[in-house]
């Protein structure tokens, strides 16, 4: 009789632990997706037992309905009601099947006695035997000791508890060989994983965040601009010389397209191909550098190619013809995008706002992340090699059209020609986006309604300044060894006969800069900035025109003992030489050859006659447009 009384008693105590509808409605809900899917449907049969619960059932009905132990119904019950260290009711969080294990008896606030030995949930009940204990302890907010790391807040909270219970050495836990130190270490850290745990999956509503600056302000042409690196969804193969005089196709790593689109009409200011893996800071000199220049109609040497009637560039709309620049430029914090010569000459020579994001966050850069998506859709999907990427990790990529790209090797002259083609082809052609208007319609108007647009003189003159390098040099010799004075950059020794006899400077360091695409010669100022003298670099590397990223290759394979550049009288006819004798064996030689196809005087007669012998199929002939373009948003 006492335990059928004890249960119905304690039945009713669960019975009168109910909350209104409007309660209900308002407890913290979890969201159902965060949770680990293997514990979601343990999850939401508990929910909605607790909810039938708190709408009028008692707790066998629902218990039995949903599938729940009654027992564990109960606890979620009480643990429901109350409150977590924000004062919230734990409510539907008390469902989450892995945060059961935290609670066990100390959730119940009922008095205890205080406990005489060390037994499952002690530490619980000797909390709620003592309100100062459980103050003393609930309120500590220090460091817990980790490992050999000791924690001084701690240890002033155990001395605290032993001073507490002093006087009860015999119950527990000063009966205990630690005094209670390890129970009442785990007891907060179980305290703080629950008020961790708690907010995991729970669902908050949404806060609202600037994360773009048209969410401050209305945006206009010409006001930001975005641009990154894409690498293109198509398999490239080029030709290569083979040692026995013929020609083998070699598969290219990569291709990159690195546009740079406006953000609010959507045309495109400038653009540059990469040819290999990956891009550096000096090809996004070369993407800057041709958009200051006015745009011009290329002279097109591919059969069948043209421009749409009207395609043209931003600078096609000017009324003096010269190229236009956006006020805020926005990129991803990629090493190249911020590495040091190009930052420095982003923002003392191109000028503006520049801000490099996070990586791998499209909704960042929506428009050219767009751009991306549709330009691979509308245009290149149909070139040999062309192919869709695979949707899960492991699967094959699936070809977007029958053409074996090894009969249609790579022209880097045809394909530099086609993309000109397409881009200029994008900004005269109308979509849903600008209420089917094209975006250099868009622009024009803008101009003729006098919008302010940010153009400068000095555009040519930029346009240089931003493809050099600015360094701090040292001059070197000997008066001793009779050594005239010269400098050391990059490998190579710069030498004038204006410094012959000036055995005074060595030592002296000078400010200079060098063009990037053309290291032949380097310019040395004077502390008023004023050009103090021109060094023309000593052979190997004064004939024949060559950039950074030639020099550093030609030393790292110098220096790798794969080709000596020692006695030749022009190291770049030696970096070519080395190309062609290993394109057909190196995939790095291969993408260098490709890079450097136009350089080498590679004729492409021979592989556009090879393509053109396959008469079963043929790529599709005239201009390529945007026309089948999908709408950028």
């Amino acid at each position: 009789m006492c335990i059928q009384s004890w249960s119905r008693e304690r039945a009713m105590q669960t019975e009168a632990m109910r909350v209104d509808h409007e309660t209900l409605l308002n407890w913290p809900r979890p969201d159902v997706f965060l949770i680990p899917k293997a514990k979601r449907k343990q999850y939401v049969r508990r929910h909605r037992a607790l909810e039938a619960y708190m709408s009028g059932s008692s707790v066998a009905g629902a218990a039995k309905h949903f599938g729940v132990n009654r027992s564990t119904l109960t606890r979620l019950v009480r643990l429901s009601i109350e409150l977590d260290a924000t004062g919230t009711p734990w409510g539907f969080r008390a469902c989450l099947p892995y945060f059961h294990s935290d609670t066990g008896d100390e959730t119940d606030n009922s008095p205890a006695a205080t406990p005489v030995a060390a037994r499952p949930h002690s530490f619980g009940q000797l909390i709620r035997s003592s309100q100062h204990v459980r103050e003393l302890v609930q309120t500590f907010t220090g460091n817990l000791p980790a490992g050999r790391r000791r924690s001084a807040a701690f240890d002033r909270l155990f001395r605290q508890l032993k001073r507490e219970l002093k006087g009860s050495e015999h119950l527990y836990p000063l009966n205990t060989r630690d005094k209670g130190r390890r129970a009442l270490l785990e007891y907060v850290k179980r305290q703080r994983q629950r008020a961790g745990r708690a907010s995991i999956g729970e669902s908050t509503p949404p806060q609202p965040t600037i994360e773009r600056l048209d969410q401050l302000f209305p945006l206009y042409p010409f006001s930001r601009a975005e641009y990154d690196g894409h690498h293109e969804d198509i398999e490239w193969f080029i030709e290569v010389p083979t040692p026995d005089g013929g020609w083998a196709t070699r598969k290219v790593s990569e291709l990159t397209f690195i546009p740079d689109i406006d953000a609010v009409t959507r045309f495109v200011h400038s653009w540059t191909l990469v040819l290999g893996r990956g891009y550096r800071q000096y090809d996004l000199m070369e993407l800057f550098a041709k958009g200051m220049r006015p745009w011009k109609p290329g002279v097109l040497t591919t059969p069948d190619l043209c421009y749409v009637t009207g395609a043209g560039m931003p600078s096609s709309i000017m009324p003096d013809g010269k190229a236009p620049r956006s006020i805020l430029h926005a990129g991803d914090n990629f090493s190249a995008h911020k590495a040091a010569y190009i930052r420095h000459n982003l923002l003392h020579v191109h000028l503006g706002v520049w801000n490099w994001a996070q990586a791998h966050i499209p909704e960042k850069r929506a428009i050219v992340e767009a751009f991306f998506h549709h330009i691979e859709h509308g245009a290149l999907r149909g070139i040999a090699g062309g192919y869709v990427p695979p949707t899960e990790r492991g699967a094959a990529p699936t070809p977007s059209n029958s053409l074996d790209p090894k009969h249609y090797p790579l022209n880097v002259i045809a394909l530099l020609e086609l993309m000109d083609v397409i881009v200029s082809a994008h900004n005269v052609t109308s979509h849903r986006g600008l209420h089917d208007r094209a975006p250099l319609t868009v622009a024009h108007e803008y101009v003729e309604r006098g919008g302010w647009i940010w153009q400068s003189s000095l555009s040519e003159r930029h346009a240089q300044q931003i493809s050099c390098l600015r360094l701090s040099v040292t001059i070197r010799g000997s008066r001793k060894e009779s050594r005239q004075p010269y400098v050391e950059w990059k490998g190579a020794r710069y030498r004038s006969d204006a410094l012959v006899g000036r055995f005074d400077l060595i030592g002296k360091k000078f400010e200079a800069t060098i063009p990037f695409d053309d290291l032949r010669m380097l310019t040395l100022y004077d502390k008023n900035g004023n050009v103090f003298v021109r060094l023309p670099a000593l052979p190997p590397w004064a004939t024949s025109k060559h950039d950074v990223r030639v020099r550093e290759q030609v030393i790292q394979w110098d220096r790798a003992k794969v080709l000596s550049i020692t006695g030749v009288e022009d190291a770049i006819e030696a970096f070519h030489s080395y190309l062609r004798a290993t394109a057909h064996s190196s995939g790095k030689s291969a993408d260098l050859y490709a890079r450097h196809q136009t350089a080498l005087g590679v004729p492409s007669d021979a592989a556009m006659k090879r393509s053109h012998q396959k008469s079963e199929k043929v790529p599709r002939e005239g201009w390529i447009g945007a026309e089948n373009m999908e709408d950028l948003p």
